[in-house]
């Protein structure tokens, strides 16, 4: 699977999210970094923004229903979901199944993830090219 989101804020809000948890909760600062790009999508969607008021867990921090849909989309041979983002209000994540549907990647920018242990907080800047 591909994770990916519409917006470039959605993106950031994500990584910011999980950059913590990726590094093990590290009691000293850490850097990371990835790539932030643009990539052509031809494939069919199912868009779950419009359930996000019947189904809460689309945004909550227990997976197993979203694993669920997950499971159900590769099944019905779905390439994406257009999904509402658990970490930006109004913000779209997509997460792509199936390989073929995504093309044409364009790197916009070098991205690095500095997270700090004393407040938590995780700092991202624009590197350098």
């Amino acid at each position: 699977m591909l994770y990916t989101a519409l917006e470039e804020g959605t993106a950031e809000a994500e990584a910011r999210h999980w950059f913590p948890t990726v590094m093990g909760n590290p009691s000293t600062s850490r850097t990371g970094h990835y790539l932030c790009f643009s990539c052509s999508f031809d494939g069919m969607t199912k868009d779950l923004r419009l359930k996000h008021s019947e189904w809460h867990e689309l945004t909550q921090e227990n997976y197993d229903f979203c694993n669920k849909l997950g499971k159900e989309a590769i099944e019905e041979e779905l390439d994406a979901f257009l999904s509402p983002s658990a970490r930006k209000v109004n913000g779209t994540t997509v997460p792509v199944f199936t390989r073929g549907s995504v093309d044409n990647p364009q790197v916009l920018k070098a991205v690095a993830l500095t997270f700090d242990p004393v407040t938590g907080e995780v700092i991202l800047s624009v590197e350098d090219s």
